[in-house]
C-alpha cells in the first residue's frame, strides 16, 4: 500500500468515537451513526486500518452497502486514500454480491446454468401471462385486468424478503378466516342480522379471500420463473441464503474468503438480509463483521426493514461493542434540535452536536394551493442563487412521485435549471406518446385512430386548426395512410403542412420495409426530432429516442426475431400495468427534485420540503389485499414513526437553511390539514 498520506491526513482528523470505531478492528462492532457524522468516512478509513495495521489481504475484505451510488461513493474514497489497493477490496451492494454467489454456486440451487436475473420489465411480462393463462376469481377483474398488478408484486416481494412461503401465507389467511368466524364477538346479535356475521366481518372475509389466491399466483410465478431459469430481484438474497444453508462448501469458502466483512446502512437489512449474516458468521467465534446504521433513517420498512432487524445484531453477535457517534458536521444545531424533537433514538440517549456555527430559523410556510408552495420555493432558490448559492446545492423534497413530476414542470416553467430528470416517466411524456403513434402507423397503415390523432401532435408541424379542418373533410371508416397518400396534393396554403406530414409517415412506412428494427427507430426518431435541437422543452426529443432505442436494443437482445409490432405490444402491456419507465437523460446540474426517500444519503445547502399536509405525508395507496394479522404486524408498518422518519431524513439532509410548507387547500379544492407531526 504505497499511498498512505491521503489516509494519515484522514484519520488524524477523526474525533475520539470516530477513531474508537476505525481502531476497533476484531470481534463485532456495531456503530450507530447519526446523520451528518461521517459514516462513509469510518467505513473507508477503518477499510485501510485493516489493510495497514494487520497481513489481511484488500480481496479478504468484504463491505456491503444498499445503493450502486453508494458502492461507487466508497470505491472512490478507498483509491482516494489507499491508492490502488483500494480496488482490490470487494465492495458490493447485497444485491450484486448475492448475484456473484449464486453465479459460482448455482447448482446448489437446482439450476443447470446461471440463472437469468429479470428486469422490472420482464416481471411484468410474467405477470400478465400468469394473470390471463390461468382462471382467477378475484386477481383478474374482468373490467380492469391490471388492478391488482402493483399490489401483487409488492406484497409478492414483501413476503420473500420476510421469508414467508406461499404455503405459510395460505395457512394464516385459513387460521384467521376460522378465528373471524367462530368468535362470538364477531356475531350480530339484533336486527335483521341478527345469528349472522357483521357486516364488517364478513368485508374482511371476502377480502382474505382475495389475498388466498395470492398464495396461487405466488406458486405460479415461482414455476414459470423456474422454466424459464430466472431469479427476480427478491429472489437473489433468498438464494444467497439458501446457498449457505444448504452447502457446507459454500459457507466455509465464504469465511475463508472474507476475513473482514463491513455492511452499511445496516437499519436498512431485512429478514432475509440478516439470515445471510447470522448463517455465516453466528457461529464464529468473535467474527470480524461492522455493522453501522441509524435507527432514525429506517425508511425502507416497505421493504422487509425493521428497528427488530437492527437491533437484533447485538442478539445474533453477542459481546458486539457499541460505538455511538454525535458529532455532526452537516447541518446547524438548529437543523439538529428540530430533527431530534422530532425522533429520538432508540439505540442511544445522546443528542447530536453541531460542529456547524451558522444559525438560520426553520421557516413553516403556509400557502392556499400546492402549485404556491413550488412557486415559492423557486422564488426563494432565485435569491439564494444571487447570494452565491449554486443550483445543484439546492433541493425541494416532496412525498410522491407525482409531485416531484409536478414540482421539476413548475421550475423549469420558471427558468431555474433543473436536474433529477430521471424521475420523468417516459408515458407521461408528449413525444413519446407522439413517437409511438407514429411507430403504430408504420407498423398498421390502416390504424385510423393513430393516423388522426398523429396531426394534433406538435411535432407533426400542423397547427389543431388545420388539422380540424383536414380530419373533418375526410371520412374516418376508411381514413387510412394509404388512402391519403394517393390523394391529389394542393401544394398551397396551410393544407401543405399536413400533405408535409402524410408524405414523411409514408416515406418512414416505405423505411420499415429496408431496415431492421433498431435501424428504422433510430431513423424515425433523428427526423422526427431534427426541429428539436434548439427545444426548451424539459424534455429533449433527442432523450425520449434514447429512451425507446435502450428498450428496443435490450427486447432485441432477448428475442433477435423481434418485430415492430412485438414492440409496440411490449410498450402497451408496460404502460397497461401502469409500470414507470424512466426517461433516459443527459447529466444536467441544477436544483434537485426528489421524494423524501430518495433524499436519503445526499445533503444540500438548502432544502425546502413541501406538501407537508398530513394527506401526503401520512396517507399511502391502500393495499388491494387483507392480510392476516400475524403477518400484517410483521410486513406493515402502521406506526407514526414510519412517518417521523421520513421526515426526520429529509429535516437532516439540510446544511444552513431549511423551510416546510403546506398548503390549506389541495389541488381540487379539499380543505387540508397541516401534519399533526409537523404541529407537535
Amino acid at each position: 500500500m504505497s499511498s498512505m498520506g491521503e489516509f494519515n491526513l484522514q484519520y488524524k482528523k477523526l474525533n475520539k468515537a470516530q477513531k474508537e470505531a476505525v481502531d476497533t478492528l476484531d470481534g463485532p462492532v456495531m456503530v450507530v451513526a447519526g446523520p451528518g457524522t461521517g459514516k462513509t468516512q469510518i467505513l473507508a478509513l477503518r477499510i485501510g486500518n485493516i489493510l495497514l495495521k494487520t497481513d489481511t489481504k484488500a480481496s479478504s475484505v468484504l463491505c456491503l452497502t444498499f445503493t450502486n451510488s453508494a458502492v461507487e461513493a466508497m470505491k472512490e474514497r478507498l483509491v482516494r486514500y489507499i491508492g490502488n489497493t483500494g480496488d482490490e477490496v470487494n465492495v458490493f451492494t447485497f444485491h450484486s454480491f448475492g448475484m456473484k454467489i449464486i453465479e459460482k454456486y448455482f447448482g446448489v440451487l437446482g439450476f443447470d446454468n446461471v440463472p437469468r436475473l429479470l428486469e422490472d420489465t420482464d416481471t411484468v411480462i410474467l405477470f400478465d401471462e400468469i394473470l390471463h393463462n390461468n382462471e382467477w376469481v378475484h386477481l383478474r377483474p374482468r373490467r380492469d385486468s391490471s388492478r391488482y398488478f402493483k399490489d401483487l408484486r409488492s406484497l409478492i416481494s414483501l413476503l420473500k424478503r420476510e421469508r414467508i412461503t406461499s404455503e405459510d401465507f395460505l395457512m394464516e389467511v385459513d387460521k384467521e378466516v376460522k378465528s373471524l368466524e367462530s368468535n362470538p364477538e364477531n356475531i350480530s346479535t339484533r336486527g335483521e342480522n341478527k345469528g349472522e356475521l357483521k357486516k364488517e366481518f364478513l368485508a374482511k372475509i371476502e377480502g382474505l379471500d382475495r389475498s388466498r389466491e395470492v398464495a396461487k399466483f405466488f406458486n405460479l410465478y415461482e414455476e414459470m420463473k423456474k422454466e424459464k431459469g430466472a431469479l427476480d430481484y427478491d429472489d437473489v438474497l433468498e438464494n444467497l441464503v439458501k446457498i449457505v444453508e444448504k452447502s457446507k462448501n459454500a459457507l466455509v469458502d465464504i469465511q475463508e474468503e472474507y476475513l473482514y466483512v463491513l455492511v452499511d446502512e445496516h437499519q436498512d437489512s431485512s429478514q432475509v438480509q440478516n439470515e445471510f449474516l447470522k448463517t455465516v458468521w453466528g457461529e464464529v467465534e468473535a467474527p470480524n463483521i461492522f455493522v453501522v446504521g441509524d435507527d432514525r433513517q429506517l425508511i425502507y420498512g416497505f421493504s422487509g426493514a425493521s428497528i427488530d432487524h437492527f437491533q437484533g445484531f447485538k442478539k445474533n453477535f453477542k459481546g458486539a461493542k457499541l460505538v455511538t457517534l454525535v458529532d455532526n458536521y452537516r447541518s446547524t444545531q438548529v437543523i439538529l434540535d428540530a430533527s431530534h424533537a422530532l425522533l429520538q433514538s432508540v439505540m442511544t440517549d445522546e443528542k447530536l452536536v453541531s460542529q456547524n456555527k451558522d444559525h438560520h430559523p426553520i421557516k413553516l410556510f403556509e400557502t392556499e394551493y400546492p402549485k404556491e408552495e413550488i412557486i415559492s420555493a423557486a422564488t426563494d432558490i432565485k435569491e439564494k442563487l444571487k447570494s452565491g448559492v449554486r443550483p445543484e446545492d439546492c433541493a425541494i423534497l416532496v412525498s410522491k412521485n407525482i409531485q416531484v413530476k409536478n414540482a421539476l414542470l413548475i421550475l423549469h416553467e420558471m427558468g431555474l435549471p433543473v436536474s433529477s430528470l430521471d424521475a420523468l416517466n417516459f408515458f407521461d411524456q408528449e413525444e413519446a406518446n407522439a413517437f409511438m403513434r407514429v411507430l403504430k402507423i408504420i407498423n398498421d397503415s390502416g390504424d385510423h385512430g393513430s393516423l388522426a390523432l398523429s396531426f394534433f401532435d406538435k411535432i407533426s408541424g400542423v397547427t389543431p386548426l388545420e388539422a380540424y379542418k383536414y380530419l373533418s373533410s375526410h371520412n374516418m371508416r376508411e381514413f387510412s395512410l394509404t388512402s391519403i397518400v394517393s390523394e391529389k396534393q394542393t401544394l398551397f396554403g396551410e393544407a401543405m403542412a399536413a400533405q408535409k406530414w402524410i408524405q414523411k409517415l409514408y416515406k418512414w412506412r416505405n423505411d420499415s420495409q429496408k431496415y431492421d428494427l433498431v435501424k428504422l427507430v433510430g431513423v424515425v426518431g433523428e427526423e422526427l426530432f431534427i426541429e428539436d435541437k434548439n427545444s426548451t422543452s424539459l424534455v429533449a426529443g433527442r432523450e425520449i429516442l434514447s429512451t425507446v432505442l435502450a428498450l428496443v436494443s435490450r427486447e432485441k437482445e432477448r428475442n433477435p426475431e423481434l418485430t415492430l409490432e412485438q414492440f409496440i405490444v411490449f410498450i402497451e402491456k408496460l404502460e397497461s400495468y401502469g409500470e414507470d419507465i424512466p426517461v433516459v437523460v443527459e447529466d444536467k446540474s441544477g436544483v434537485k427534485v426528489l421524494t423524501l426517500h430518495s433524499s436519503k444519503g445526499l445533503e444540500f445547502d438548502y432544502v425546502w420540503i413541501a406538501h407537508l399536509d398530513e394527506h401526503s405525508l401520512s396517507g399511502g395507496r391502500k393495499m388491494g389485499f387483507v392480510l392476516p394479522e400475524v403477518i400484517a404486524e410483521r410486513i406493515i408498518e402502521q406506526d407514526i414513526d414510519r412517518v417521523k422518519r421520513k421526515l426526520y431524513v429529509a429535516i437532516t439532509r439540510a446544511k444552513r437553511f431549511c423551510t416546510l410548507s403546506y398548503a390549506r387547500n389541495s389541488a381540487k379544492d379539499r380543505e387540508q390539514e397541516i401534519a399533526r407531526i409537523v404541529d407537535d
